[in-house]
């Protein structure tokens, strides 16, 4: 069993590493001493200098004659595992996905096995250790890779293929043209291989293995020795090979936006192909070729090394999940000390466990259930991207990739439209701040970058000047929607140029707000105010309530109602006296129909009336694409907002007590139309054809919902339960 020394020896062993690691990402991140041209050049060096003669020199002095092929074998079976299982998911899954089976073929199997695996294992196990990494990452250069690109090919070819069948050109990343020598059935197999060979070629790696591989099997034949002067040319640049590779990969994370760059999902998934797809499949391999001892401990531990850098390199060549490989390659990096310690650790207490005799059954009966377990664990993972369904199968590849859409992955991080431009200047965001037509505009120190909007008419003048003079005074931007098309009537305010006017006849907010207020636009603003225009501010701090919310965690809210003074149409939304905010209500009722503490449906819990909503920057994000672009009344909205709160319902609405309002329901759309009364005939009140209309328009939501609901295979309902239905 291992103790503390031999975990001090690992430690030793590996701090030197991300020394070097930190020492490239502050000299970028922190102290600024390279630019991104300079930080290219020295990239360039330890690619096309450093690193290839640090493979070159490792691969040079193995003697082929002595390899493990047991080993070798063991690595080939734990591949061919993992090929088989993806395939079966590619093929037979019908989230089965070609170009993900791709990626994660690149996680489970390619590793960083020089630069770290070296020192780890020499530390860990010994020369024996290090020969066998040094195996296994020729084989790897050697084969794996060769086989990764090819596949690759394959697929950039195989779209190139279908859109010039389209009658379309095909086109390489840079977008140029690509000519696509295929035959009737496809891309020949030989033009494949061509290109595979043309990116080895301008691959320093594969030229060092080749050379290095091809001596070894020379000089280990006939016992040559390498001239000392070549010797030493090659040592001088391959001992600062681990180094600068280190201090290259601290550039890489420095470089990058963020070093989770494919968020917390995909980096859980990640983690796990990489750390225990991968080495369960290795166990597997190595436990039916009859390894056992230390050496079976390596071929596990291997398996677990941090992400191969190279794979992102293709990937991001040829567009394929480059962010994902990206934060395998940071994460993975940071994570394998421990992880990889782990490993050590507990592989050596099984074998302390296990008695001397009995040793490899007892290992067997222990890993291989294991790593079936991982395996199966490895299967499910790929499930947990839907938003990356490429419907493809390797067997199928024709019809499947003319219907399906590849990017780069530097063009998924520019909204659509925005491709053809350098990221630099794309502009992805706005705001409702007006500008001056010269000089510098006036920047308001205390703005609280919130926004107040409201549909209004001029015969509510004197409730919306009381509203507009609160929010302004706490230093909200204000929005009016002018539903009755007299803009000019509001100039008599002394604020009327402080706020942004929009006018369109006989609109409602919802149809405003679907126009006026997209995501992009509001995005600078934390709380959105959709409000109404007839309520009463008297008692309401617009700066208080944003507190509230915010140590409240509200995503979703609306101030409560003055139950004496206002009209009030469902219970939950009268302000309660004894406390600051209340999420649910209480009343009797049979059949299901009553409200307590155990209801967790809408209108008993997670939910607010729509005359004064306030929602989250991320809430109205999603309640902006739920409103219908032709339903103006926006019926039936409210009970549905809580797939938006951006979590559970029952805790992030609420109806805030400790800052109340007054609703006083005084009718606006919809009003006498003066323009048909006559001498003759009495004016027509529209106010009842807008509630026919808002009824009709409730019933076309409902519909279009469960027809949603019904259709989406891929979207799981968090609430499966029957929604009450509200009494509008």
């Amino acid at each position: 069993m291992i103790g503390w020394e031999d975990v001090y020896k690992v430690v030793v062993a590996m701090t030197p590493l991300y020394v070097a690691l930190i020492l490239g990402y502050g000299s970028v991140k922190w102290w600024r001493v390279f630019t991104r041209e300079q930080c290219d050049a020295v990239n360039r060096f330890v690619c096309f200098f450093t690193l290839p003669l640090f493979t070159f020199e490792f691969t040079a002095h193995a003697d082929p004659f002595k390899w493990n092929y047991m080993f070798i074998a063991a690595d080939a079976i734990s591949k061919f595992i993992i090929v088989v299982v993806l395939a079966l998911w590619a093929k037979c899954s019908s989230k089965g996905s070609y170009s993900w089976s791709i990626t994660s073929f690149s996680l489970c199997t390619l590793t960083n096995s020089l630069v770290v695996g070296v020192p780890l294992m020499k530390a860990m196990y010994g020369q024996m250790a290090v020969d066998l990494v040094v195996q296994s990452s020729i084989v790897q250069a050697i084969i794996w890779l060769t086989v990764l690109l090819f596949v690759l090919e394959f697929r950039r070819t195989g779209i190139d293929y279908s859109a010039e069948a389209a009658g379309e050109t095909g086109k390489d990343l840079e977008g140029s043209a690509v000519g696509v020598a295929a035959s009737a059935g496809g891309p020949s197999f030989w033009y494949l291989m061509r290109a595979v060979w043309l990116k080895l070629a301008m691959n320093p790696n594969s030229y060092a293995c080749l050379i290095g591989i091809t001596w070894a099997f020379i000089a280990n034949r006939w016992h040559f020795q390498m001239p000392s002067i070549m010797e030493g040319s090659i040592l001088i640049m391959s001992r600062a090979g681990t180094g600068t590779a280190m201090f290259s990969m601290g550039i890489f994370m420095a470089l990058q936006e963020k070093l989770i760059a494919c968020g917390p999902g995909l980096t859980v998934v990640g983690m796990v192909l990489r750390f225990i797809a991968g080495p369960a499949a290795m166990a597997i391999g190595s436990i039916a070729m009859g390894l056992h001892g230390d050496t079976l401990r390596v071929a596990i531990i291997q398996a677990a090394l941090p992400q191969s850098i190279t794979s992102f390199i293709f990937a991001k060549e040829y567009g394929l999940h480059a962010q994902v490989l990206s934060t395998a390659v940071i994460f993975g990096m940071l994570a394998s000390l421990p992880l990889l310690i782990a490993y050590y650790a507990i592989l050596e207490f099984v074998s302390v466990l296990a008695d001397s005799n009995y040793r490899r059954s007892c290992l067997c009966s222990l890993l291989a259930p294991t790593s079936l377990l991982c395996l199966v664990f490895f299967i499910g993972s790929a499930f947990v991207a839907p938003d990356y369904k490429e419907k493809l199968s390797i067997w199928g590849l024709g019809g499947s990739l003319q219907n399906s859409k590849f990017s780069n992955c530097e063009n998924k991080c520019r909204p659509h439209g925005g491709e053809a431009l350098p990221k630099g200047i794309v502009s992805q965001t706005s705001n409702l701040e007006m500008r001056p037509l010269w000089g510098s505009p006036k920047t308001n120190v205390n703005s609280t970058n919130n926004l107040f909007a409201m549909a209004v008419g001029i015969k509510q003048k004197v409730l919306v000047n009381k509203m507009v003079k609160k929010f302004l005074s706490s230093n909200f931007v204000v929005m009016l929607f002018h539903y009755d098309g007299m803009v000019n009537e509001w100039k008599d305010f002394g604020w009327n140029n402080r706020v942004i006017h929009i006018s369109a006849l006989n609109q409602t907010k919802w149809w405003f707000a679907k126009r006026f207020l997209h995501p992009d636009i509001v995005s600078e603003y934390g709380y959105i105010f959709l409000w109404d225009e007839d309520l009463g501010v008297e008692h309401f701090h617009p700066e208080q309530y944003v507190s509230i919310i915010k140590s409240e965690g509200l995503e979703i809210s609306q101030p409560a109602l003055d139950p004496n003074k206002s009209e009030v149409h469902h219970q939950i939304t009268a302000q309660g006296r004894r406390t600051k905010v209340h999420r649910r209500t209480y009343k009797p009722g049979g059949s299901g129909k009553g409200c307590d503490g155990s209801s967790t449906a809408p209108p008993c819990t997670g939910w607010i009336e729509m005359m004064a909503p306030v929602f989250s920057k991320a809430a109205w994000r999603c309640v902006w694409h739920m409103i219908q672009n032709d339903l103006i009344h926006a019926w039936g909205l409210d009970m549905q907002l809580g797939y938006c709160a951006q979590g559970d319902r029952t805790k992030n609405v609420g109806v805030v007590d400790a800052e109340y309002i007054v609703h006083y329901g005084r009718p606006t759309l919809g009003g006498i139309d003066r323009n048909e009364a006559s001498s003759h005939s009495r004016a027509k009140d529209h106010r009842v054809d807008v509630r026919r209309q808002s009824y009709i328009e409730l019933d076309i939501f409902k519909k279009r919902w469960k027809k949603a609901v019904e259709e989406d295979e891929c979207w799981i309902d968090p609430y499966p339960q029957p929604v009450e239905e509200s009494i509008l």
